[in-house]
C-alpha cells in the first residue's frame, strides 16, 4: 500500500509533550477539510524502541503535496489493535508498550501505523 506524506515531525514519547503531535494532526486536518478518505499516522525511522526518537508522518491515500511516498509492505506481519475512539488512542499505545515490556509483543520497529477510516480506528504494529 502506498500513502502520501503530508507533513512529518521527529518526536519522542517521553521527552516531548503530546501537544506536539496533536498540533501536527490539527494543522494537517485543517488544511485538508474536504478530504474524506483514510488518514494514517505513520511511525517510522525509529532510533531504537518506543523510548527513543522516531518520525511521525501524517499521510493519506489520495492527496500528495510532495513527492514523499511511504510504502507499507502488505507482506509484513502486523498485530492490529482496535481503538474505540480518538480519546482512547493514548490508552491503547500504553497497552502496546506494556505488552512489549512484558515480552508479549515482539516489535520489528520498521513501520507502524494508525489508520483512521470513517468507521474505525486501528493501530498496526509491525512484528518480528
Amino acid at each position: 500500500m502506498k500513502v502520501y506524506e503530508i507533513k512529518s515531525i521527529k518526536t519522542n514519547n517521553f521527552n516531548d509533550d503530546v501537544v506536539k503531535i496533536m498540533n501536527l494532526w490539527q494543522e494537517v486536518l485543517m488544511n485538508y477539510e474536504d478530504y474524506d478518505g483514510n488518514w494514517y499516522g505513520i511511525y517510522h525511522e525509529y532510533e531504537s524502541n518506543f523510548k527513543g526518537d522516531y518520525t511521525l508522518s501524517i499521510c493519506n491515500e489520495g492527496i500528495s503535496n510532495s513527492e514523499e511516498e511511504i510504502i507499507i509492505d502488505k507482506d509484513n506481519k502486523y498485530k492490529i489493535f482496535e481503538v474505540s475512539s480518538n480519546n482512547d488512542i493514548s490508552k491503547v499505545w500504553q497497552e502496546i508498550w506494556d505488552l512489549e515490556e512484558k515480552g508479549l509483543l515482539k516489535r520489528a520497529y520498521t513501520i507502524d501505523y494508525e489508520k483512521y477510516s470513517k468507521d474505525e480506528i486501528t493501530i498496526h504494529i509491525a512484528l518480528k
